[in-house]
C-alpha cells in the first residue's frame, strides 16, 4: 500500500516534475520511479534526427549498461570517451535504450549546431539515466 503524488509546474519556459511516494504503513517499502519523458524532436522544419547532439554540463565516459530484453546484464558498452557531446544517430539505439550510471553530469540536453534551442533535463540525486527513442523515423528523443 502507498501513494504516489506526482506534480508538474510550469515556470517560464521550465517544466518541473516531482514525484512523491507515501508509505503509510510503518513498514519499509522499497521503490523506485522508472519515468522516461519524451521530447518531440527535430524543433525545426528541414531538419533531421542527426541534426542533433546530446550534451553535458561536464566531460563523460559514455559506457551504456547492455540490456538483455527488457532487464540490465552485467555487460557494459563503451559509446563514448571523455567527450560533452554525443552525436544522435538512430544506430545508436539499435540494442535499445543507452543506460548511464552514476554520471559525473546532473543534466543532459537535446541541441543543434544549426540553432540556440534546445531541451535540457536536469536529474539530481537520480542513479541511473536512461535515453531512448524507439527506431527509424522516431520523432522523439526520451531522456
Amino acid at each position: 500500500e502507498f501513494e504516489l503524488l506526482v506534480s508538474y509546474e510550469l515556470d517560464g519556459q521550465s517544466v518541473h516534475v516531482t514525484y512523491e511516494v507515501n508509505n503509510p504503513t510503518s513498514k519499509e517499502m522499497f521503490f523506485s520511479i522508472g519515468a522516461h519523458p519524451g521530447f518531440n524532436f527535430p524543433l525545426l522544419d528541414g531538419e533531421s534526427f542527426t541534426d542533433y547532439h546530446l550534451s553535458f554540463n561536464g566531460s563523460e565516459r559514455l559506457e551504456t549498461s547492455v540490456l538483455e530484453g527488457p532487464y540490465l546484464s552485467n555487460k557494459k558498452q563503451l559509446i563514448a570517451e571523455n567527450t560533452t557531446e554525443l552525436p544522435l544517430t538512430y544506430d545508436l539505439f539499435k540494442n535499445d535504450a543507452l543506460i548511464f550510471e552514476h554520471m559525473n553530469t546532473n543534466e543532459i540536453s537535446i541541441r543543434s549546431h544549426k540553432h540556440n534551442k534546445f531541451v535540457k533535463v536536469e536529474f539530481d540525486g537520480f542513479p541511473f539515466v536512461g535515453v531512448w527513442t524507439p527506431g527509424d523515423n522516431a520523432p522523439f528523443l526520451c531522456i
